[in-house]
């Protein structure tokens, strides 16, 4: 005959639950954590691309601007 006492049962309830929820947290943080890092790299990323796109940008407005000086002087020469 076994007796099941409900005093030694919410004990050990009390006592071992935080185990798996300290476990799921550890998880949780983990994959909130790489999302981040993965976030973060595809900004950085963004941010490459940007910077490449003004660079194009600013080596074209300088090649119009040269154009536009030479076409001035050619034509401050013939007046």
């Amino acid at each position: 005959m076994s007796m099941f006492n409900w005093g030694d049962f919410i004990i050990q309830i009390i006592f071992f639950a935080p185990f798996p929820l300290l476990i799921i947290g550890i998880i949780f943080a983990f994959r909130v954590m790489k999302r981040a890092e993965v976030r973060a790299e595809e900004r950085l990323k963004i941010a490459k691309e940007h910077a490449n796109f003004q660079q194009k940008q600013m080596h074209t407005l300088d090649d119009l601007n040269n154009r536009l000086t030479k076409i001035e002087t050619i034509l401050k020469s013939v007046d």
